[in-house]
């Protein structure tokens, strides 16, 4: 179901003559399996997650945001991969590096508006900002 034969002739020659499996030979393309691939995304997901609520540092919690932003790329692109005229998968995954831009830029923006006013990037410290 994977594998994709393509057959490649080669010219006879004192190599051809000598092993004569080299007269035809057959090239196997194999396409990894979609598990692999959404395996990677999950363990990204979660590696991401365990970022985001182990960390008290707000550039490791911004870091785990985007780690699962990528995890969802990687879904994307594999399933795009797999319903192969179809290129919403790229387009989605391009949105959502436009948008992980976008969220870093507003999110440094804070970051940094918490470091000036408590000298600290501690998101413990940043609950005394409502209001």
């Amino acid at each position: 179901m994977f594998l994709l034969a393509e057959e490649f002739t080669f010219k006879k020659g004192w190599l051809c003559q000598w092993i004569p499996f080299f007269g035809k030979m057959r090239y196997f393309r194999y396409m990894q399996p979609l598990h692999l691939y959404l395996g990677l995304g999950a363990l990204l997901f979660l590696l991401g997650v365990g970022l985001v609520l182990t960390r008290r540092n707000a550039v490791m919690v911004l870091m785990g945001i985007e780690l699962m932003l990528n995890a969802a790329n990687v879904n994307f692109v594999a399933f795009s991969r797999y319903d192969q005229p179809a290129i919403e998968g790229q387009m989605a995954a391009l949105f959502v590096i436009v948008l992980a831009a976008a969220e870093v830029a507003v999110g440094l923006g804070l970051i940094l508006n918490l470091y000036r006013r408590k000298g600290s990037i501690d998101l413990s410290e940043a609950q005394d900002l409502q209001g």
